[in-house]
C-alpha cells in the first residue's frame, strides 16, 4: 500500500477506526486514516504531531494517543480532546509511553523506564506498579484473567500478575 498523503509512510501500528477504515500509526510520520475500500488516505480529525509512539482505540471508541514525551491524550472519534495526562498533572510514571492495551475497561500503559501503569477509566486515576520501575515495556497484551504478557526492551517476554504486581520470565 502506498500512502498518497505521506510518501514513504512506515506503519508501526494499526487500529480499526470503523468497518471500512484503519487508523495507521507511524513512529515518525504521525497518524493517517486508510479507507479499506478505496485505498485513499486522510488525516484524522485531530493532530497530535508527527512523533507518535502508540495509539489505541478503546472499547468505548475513544482514541488514546501517546506522542513522544507527551504523556497520553484521550480524544473522541470526532477529534475532541477529552484529557491529556502527563507526569505533571497525574501520577503517570513517565511521559514516554511505548505500549498501550485495554483489559476490562482499564488502560494498561508501558513506559520507557517507568514500568507499568494502569488507568481506571471509572475513577479517572492512574496506578503505578513500583515493582516494574526501570523497565522499558515495549508491548503489552492480555494473557489470562490475572496476567498480562509484556515485552521488555532487551530483556524478553514476561508475565505480569495484576494482583501481585510481579513479573516472571515467560514461559
Amino acid at each position: 500500500q502506498t500512502f498518497d498523503l505521506e510518501p514513504n509512510y512506515n506503519v508501526t501500528l494499526l487500529n480499526l477506526w470503523d468497518k471500512h477504515t484503519l487508523l495507521c500509526c507511524s513512529r515518525w510520520q504521525g497518524l493517517l486514516l486508510l479507507d479499506l475500500n478505496t485505498g485513499k488516505c486522510r488525516r484524522p480529525p485531530f493532530d497530535c504531531g508527527k512523533e507518535i509512539m502508540n495509539v489505541l482505540i478503546d472499547s468505548q471508541k475513544r482514541i488514546w494517543v501517546a506522542p513522544y514525551n507527551g504523556g497520553l491524550n484521550c480524544l473522541t472519534h470526532d477529534g475532541k480532546l477529552l484529557a491529556t495526562y502527563t507526569t505533571h498533572n497525574s501520577s503517570l510514571s513517565n511521559n514516554v509511553i511505548l505500549s498501550l492495551a485495554e483489559r476490562e475497561g482499564e488502560i494498561w500503559i508501558g513506559t520507557d523506564g517507568g514500568g507499568i501503569n494502569s488507568f481506571d477509566q471509572k475513577t479517572n486515576t492512574f496506578h503505578h506498579y513500583p515493582t516494574t520501575y526501570g523497565e522499558k515495556v515495549t508491548s503489552i497484551t492480555d494473557f489470562s484473567e490475572n496476567e498480562l504478557l509484556l515485552s521488555c526492551f532487551n530483556k524478553g517476554v514476561f508475565t505480569f500478575n495484576k494482583r501481585t504486581a510481579q513479573m516472571q520470565p515467560f514461559p
